[in-house]
């Protein structure tokens, strides 16, 4: 029936568990990986901070 076939598709579809930006990719496009397997790196741009020094004189 349709609303089976629109199931299948939303349990299909990748979300991922929070935002951010894609680090690097894991698995190609095509390639079968098993349950509970990377797909992708994921970087929480909200939680990202950097320490810098900067000299005295130029």
């Amino acid at each position: 029936t349709v609303a089976r076939i629109k199931a299948d598709i939303d349990d299909s579809a990748l979300v991922a568990p929070r935002s951010g930006r894609v680090q690097y990719r894991i698995a190609q496009p095509g390639e079968v990986i098993g349950g509970g397997g990377k797909v992708l790196n994921l970087v929480d741009l909200s939680d990202v901070y950097m320490t810098f020094f900067l000299p005295e004189a130029v």
